[in-house]
């Protein structure tokens, strides 16, 4: 429906920052241009800056850009955002990866600080936070154990946040930055510079829609002209497969190379280690979830298939009975007993796996053990004597089971 009201409703479509555009709204793009030939699209973007997360596709060269544009492109040389003595340097940052040392510093900046990973952001805004709060300041606790992006908030006066999510009865956006403007112990009131209005926001809300943004990543970064920059983690930033879109579009938040600064000064690395291991332990949850509820998905669709549902839903495996079967087993395959991964790459043998006991029943509890991948694939030709043996137990365990 949003497709054919755009359709017939606009002549022109301008399309900013186009290499953080996804996949999907390209295709929501390109359907506009079928439907409607006549629409002409103007498509603006720097591609050295950041491709969308998860999705690095370099789409300036695309035939998706082709047929959007109708083959016309103008190449921009001059520079006009910065002056051209960052240009030069932004040039060297992008193709070397190396900046010259006049431009470190050992200070922490109050505020503007892009980082590379998200454990470093925390760290910065707690320790800015703890320097800047009043002495009559409301402290939130982060108590969403599932949300490894979030962290403790002190609320003072001019505090600064950053949209974490689109909030459109609120008003809102994603990446927009925010300043507390009051606060009580119910509710926090912020405006944007961008914008006139106020906005009223429960406490207990707050930390699903901003984050504090005394330092953010380089992706949140994106888009933004600030008057100064210190770049935290540059180095770490080479580690990555897009390290030269990551220096580039850090470096490039500026007008002037005098408003630029790498830190290299002291860092705290027991505070910052904890910090870390709170967060790959939460985002280690969230993908073990995830792929747990993956893979039941796929088993039940599988029985769905071949006619083994159980007509009772509660006697299928679920996530609640994974995670009691793997306390159970204590993470060992229940043929080899060797320690199964739950953190793994594709194909990995030692991944966890839901093994049908017996293949002529379904998907479902007492039908199910955890095992490794490898001793689930041996099914087929009895590699391990042991798995034979065992199952042929739990088969004649199995004989008279209710839930048939």
């Amino acid at each position: 429906s949003l497709v054919n009201r755009v359709s017939s409703k606009f002549d022109y479509i301008v399309v900013d920052e186009i290499s953080m555009i996804t996949s999907d709204l390209w295709k929501g793009l390109c359907e506009i241009k079928r439907k409607n030939p006549s629409i002409k699209f103007v498509l603006l973007g720097d591609d050295w800056q950041l491709p969308a997360v998860g999705d690095e596709t370099n789409w300036f060269d695309h035939g998706i850009i082709k047929f959007l544009t109708e083959g016309q492109k103008i190449q921009l040389t001059v520079p006009q955002r910065f002056d051209k003595n960052l240009d030069k340097i932004l040039s060297d940052v992008y193709q070397t990866g190396i900046i010259g040392k006049e431009f470190f510093t050992d200070k922490i900046a109050l505020e503007n600080n892009i980082v590379y990973t998200n454990s470093m952001r925390i760290y910065l805004n707690e320790i800015i936070m703890e320097k800047l709060k009043t002495d009559d300041s409301i402290f939130i606790k982060h108590t969403d154990e599932h949300d490894p992006e979030g962290q403790d908030v002190h609320l003072y006066k001019g505090l600064k946040l950053i949209g974490r999510t689109n909030n459109e009865k609120l008003g809102i956006v994603n990446s927009l930055m925010y300043k507390v403007v009051s606060y009580g112990k119910e509710y926090t009131v912020v405006k944007s510079d961008d914008r006139h209005e106020t906005i009223n926001i429960n406490n207990n809300d707050i930390l699903k829609l901003l984050l504090p943004a005394y330092a953010f990543t380089t992706h949140k970064s994106q888009g933004k002209t600030l008057d100064n920059v210190t770049i935290h983690e540059f180095d770490l930033m080479s580690k990555s497969n897009i390290g030269p879109q990551l220096k580039y579009t850090a470096c490039s938040r500026v007008r002037n190379a005098n408003d630029l600064k790498i830190y290299k000064g002291p860092i705290d690395f027991n505070k910052l280690n904890a910090i870390k291991h709170r967060y790959k332990t939460v985002k280690d949850k969230n993908l073990l979830k995830s792929k747990v509820n993956s893979k039941i998905k796929s088993h039940k669709d599988f029985d769905i298939r071949h006619g083994l549902t159980c007509k009772n839903e509660q006697q299928m495996v679920d996530h609640k009975w994974f995670k009691s079967q793997l306390d159970e087993q204590n993470k060992q395959c229940y043929y080899c007993s060797a320690e199964m991964k739950t953190v793994y790459g594709p194909l990995d043998p030692k991944q966890f796996s839901i093994d049908r006991i017996n293949d002529n029943f379904g998907h479902v509890k007492q039908n199910c053990v955890l095992s490794c991948l490898d001793c689930n694939r041996s099914k087929t030709n009895w590699r391990v004597k042991g798995i034979q043996m065992k199952r042929k137990q739990q088969n004649d365990n199995l004989s008279a089971m209710k839930f048939l």
